[in-house]
């Protein structure tokens, strides 16, 4: 007659999980009388059972989980097994420093960012209208007013942000402003 029942955890199939996936982490006990099953995801409940299914797997899965195996006899947790959820770059944006509207002449610094596992490897900077990259890297000083986006890629896919306006300013005055008037006093 067992005391409390030991268990252990698994998880198939193992190795790379991609999200999309399913995947099912069964637990094993030796105890007797027979035991129930509750599975935890750090410290909350996430089902009951032997197996625990997650089927289009996302990165909210990603996290701790273990078992808890118990009968009249006691309870017994599980060690610890870590889900770890790869997936391509989501939720890339830019921001604008210092501002949007800059001097003629200077540059703002543009900086990407996402959220993917494993981290974005390249970001790439294309200039909208233009057929090639204008810059890589993680920031991007923008020389000229336009319009400018950014690749984010990792080795399970890209996604491109937003594109973010750049505008020129002489004196306080946009620049299509001041270019418009250098065209009229020129028709003078």
């Amino acid at each position: 007659m067992k005391l409390s029942p030991s268990v252990s955890v698994s998880i198939s199939p193992s190795g790379v999980i991609l999200e999309g996936s399913s995947v099912t982490l069964t637990c094993s006990s030796d105890g007797n009388p027979p035991v129930e099953y509750n599975w935890i995801k750090g410290t909350s409940s996430v089902g009951k059972g032997e197996t625990y299914t997650m089927k289009k797997i996302s990165s909210v899965n990603s996290g701790e989980y273990k078992c808890r195996s118990s009968n009249e006899h006691g309870e017994k947790l599980s060690e610890a097994l870590t889900l770890n959820v790869l997936y391509p770059p989501k939720s890339v944006s830019v921001s604008i420093s210092p501002s949007s509207e800059t001097a003629e002449g200077s540059s703002v610094n543009l900086t990407c960012s996402s959220d993917a596992n494993p981290p974005v490897q390249n970001y790439t900077w294309f200039k909208e209208g233009g057929s090639s990259p204008v810059g890589s890297g993680h920031s991007y000083m923008a020389p000229q007013r336009g319009s400018y986006y950014c690749e984010a890629q990792n080795e399970h896919g890209s996604q491109k942000s937003a594109a973010v306006t750049v505008k020129g300013v002489i004196d306080g005055k946009h620049t299509s402003c001041y270019k418009q008037r250098v065209k009229y006093s020129e028709k003078i």
